[in-house]
């Protein structure tokens, strides 16, 4: 019986060195992943603004002569 809960202490143990290295990355990934979304919406707010600008659009475009 000794021997079975020494086997399970140690089982708990690994656990939760397990779960806490899983945190620990699941952090990293959330904070990478925050980043991420940050320079998506800078990205985003900067292909708005160049559209926004004064280039014309391929429908107000006049096609070349040659064409």
């Amino acid at each position: 019986m000794e021997k079975r809960l020494q086997k399970l202490e140690i089982m708990v143990m690994h656990h939760d060195e397990i779960i806490e290295r899983l945190s620990n990355e699941l952090h990293k990934q959330q904070n990478e992943n925050r980043l991420l979304q940050e320079k998506l919406e800078i990205l985003d707010a900067k292909i708005k603004s160049i559209k926004l600008s004064n280039i014309a659009s391929e429908t107000e475009e006049t096609s070349p002569p040659h064409y």
